[in-house]
């Protein structure tokens, strides 16, 4: 899928968008999402991060890195329990977007991305989803929200 730009320039550089739902997953190019958009959970649900990536042309032929790490209340790596003991979660991944042959010069291109966790034993508190792209963050690739504790 191809977007125009308005406003270009040389250096235009990749975007991500983020929600948070309790599914996505992707079918024939297509991001299918249920249950987005919230920022409040409650106890240990699975859930999915669901990602649009827009490479600008000037962008695309190459691959890029990323990465997403969950971030506790006080700015430090949120620690999981993993079979190796308590670790931070991250998670790092690649893309390539290969230009439509005749894209204009000003054209971009949408990959969907998604992530599914399994019921994530987080203790409640705030948190927050911050992406990284080729090395380079943003303040609005960050996705806050909230765990509170299940009703017993």
């Amino acid at each position: 899928m191809t977007h125009n730009s308005q406003d270009l320039t040389p250096d235009r550089t990749i975007d991500v968008k983020v929600v948070l739902a309790d599914h996505a997953q992707i079918a024939g190019g297509k991001l299918f999402i249920s249950g987005a958009g919230w920022t409040d959970m409650t106890g240990a649900v699975p859930f999915a991060l669901a990602m649009m990536f827009e490479v600008p042309r000037e962008q695309t032929g190459k691959e890029h890195t990323f990465a997403v790490d969950l971030i506790d209340a006080d700015g430090k790596p949120a620690m999981m329990p993993t079979p190796q003991g308590m670790q931070p979660w991250h998670f790092e991944g690649t893309l390539q977007i290969d230009a439509e042959e005749g894209a204009p010069p000003a054209a971009s291109f949408v990959s969907p991305f998604v992530i599914k966790q399994g019921p994530t034993p987080l203790a409640p508190a705030s948190y927050e989803w911050r992406w990284q792209v080729d090395g380079e963050t943003r303040e609005n690739w960050r996705l806050p929200f909230r765990v509170h504790a299940a009703q017993q």
